[in-house]
């Protein structure tokens, strides 16, 4: 998303969040600010503690966004290969739902 649009979401959520208490707050100001660096969503048990959850946006033709996929899975030790690895995966599957989103897209009626 554009930047202006990530930070407008980011504080409605980050305000809705600030009910669960400070902690989690900054657990997830944390997993933001590693994702941006990654280019990609990289949660190392930030939010759930004894889970990683990994994400990536789902783009159309138009550069919109219309879904993101997702892997939760038992957090490990944080590593480089780990997290390369499983961007991509995320990413080979991206290109399979786009792919598929297209060719869904260009079918008549």
């Amino acid at each position: 998303l554009p930047v202006p649009e990530q930070k407008r979401i980011e504080k409605i959520n980050l305000r809705q969040i600030a009910s669960v208490g400070d902690a989690r707050v900054t657990a997830v100001q944390k997993m933001l600010r590693r994702s941006r660096r990654q280019g990609f969503g990289v949660n190392l048990a930030d939010v759930v503690p004894g889970i990683d959850a990994f994400g990536m946006a789902l783009m159309d033709g138009a550069g919109g966004v219309f879904g993101s996929i997702n892997v939760a899975v038992p957090a490990q030790p944080a590593s480089a290969a780990r997290i390369t690895a499983m961007e991509a995966l995320l990413r080979v599957e991206t290109r399979r739902f786009e792919s598929e989103q297209k060719a869904l897209m260009a079918l008549p009626g």
